[in-house]
């Protein structure tokens, strides 16, 4: 993205010294608000921080029917691709 930065600032004849000082500064922002995200969420801060943006506040489900169906139609029954599903305790 800097890279990028600097060759349109290049392309529209900025002075290179100017360039290279807001190309600095863009990086040292960025830098900046990373190492502050970090800090703040930890380790995968950043995937944090994007994931809780998109996380619902809510679900919403106005008839029960909708888990009923599933239920009827055998997708509930412990079955994985025709398989017993491991994870459930099933055929064993």
């Amino acid at each position: 993205m800097l890279m990028l930065l600097y060759a349109v600032l290049y392309l529209c004849a900025v002075n290179t010294y100017v360039s290279m000082a807001i190309v600095g500064c863009v990086g040292f922002l960025i830098f900046y608000a990373v190492y502050r995200v970090n800090n703040k969420y930890g380790e995968f801060g950043i995937m944090k921080m994007i994931a809780r943006k998109r996380l619902p506040a809510a679900i919403r489900c106005k008839a029960r029917s909708v888990f009923f169906d599933k239920r009827k139609k055998g997708v509930c029954d412990g079955k994985v691709d025709g398989r017993d599903n491991p994870y459930n305790g099933s055929g064993r």
